[in-house]
C-alpha cells in the first residue's frame, strides 16, 4: 500500500508540472546506459514420508545494455546478460549468456511523462554439465516513463 501511494504521488507530481503536451520526450542523438545486477540464494527443505531433501542455491545475473536514439522518441538498444547458478544438491553450477537487441518508442502524454512502447528478442544459451539449452524470447513492453534530465 506504501508503494502504491508513494508511486501515485510520483506521478501525480510529475503532472503537476506538466503545462503542455511535448511532442518530443527523448531527442535524437542521445546514448543511454542501464541494466541491472540480481542476487538470490535459497535454502529449501523438503520432506515426504521418510525421503527428505536439503537443497541451496545461489543465483548472479548482470545484464547491462546500452541504446541510442537514432531519431525523436525512438530508441534502438543491445543488451548482454550473464547468469551464474551454483546448485550444492546437484553438485554443479549452471553459466548462461545472453544477448538481447531491442527497439523503443516513446509517445509522450505531458512534458514530463510518456508512455514506452519496448520491443526484444532475446537469446539465451545456458550450459549445466552435459545439457545444453538454448531459448529464444520476443516480448513487448509497456511502460510509464519519466526523463532523468527533466527532473
Amino acid at each position: 500500500m506504501k508503494r502504491l501511494l508513494f508511486l501515485a504521488a510520483i506521478l501525480l507530481s510529475q503532472l503537476s508540472y506538466a503545462q503542455e503536451k511535448s511532442e518530443i520526450f527523448i531527442e535524437k542523438g542521445r546514448w543511454g546506459l542501464g541494466g541491472h545486477f540480481s542476487f538470490s540464494s535459497l535454502n529449501s527443505y523438503t520432506s515426504y514420508y521418510e525421503f527428505a531433501t536439503d537443497s541451496d542455491a545461489i543465483n548472479l545475473e548482470v545484464s547491462p545494455n546500452l541504446t541510442y536514439s537514432f531519431s525523436d522518441n525512438w530508441l534502438v538498444g543491445v543488451g548482454l546478460s550473464y547468469t551464474y547458478t551454483n546448485l550444492d544438491n546437484e553438485e554443479g553450477s549452471v553459466h548462461g549468456i545472453g544477448i538481447a537487441p531491442t527497439i523503443q518508442r516513446y509517445f509522450p502524454i505531458f512534458d514530463k511523462l510518456a508512455f514506452n512502447l519496448k520491443g526484444s528478442i532475446e537469446y539465451f544459451h545456458k550450459k549445466f554439465l552435459i545439457l545444453e539449452l538454448r531459448t529464444l524470447l520476443i516480448s513487448v513492453i509497456v511502460q510509464i516513463s519519466v526523463p532523468d534530465s527533466r527532473i
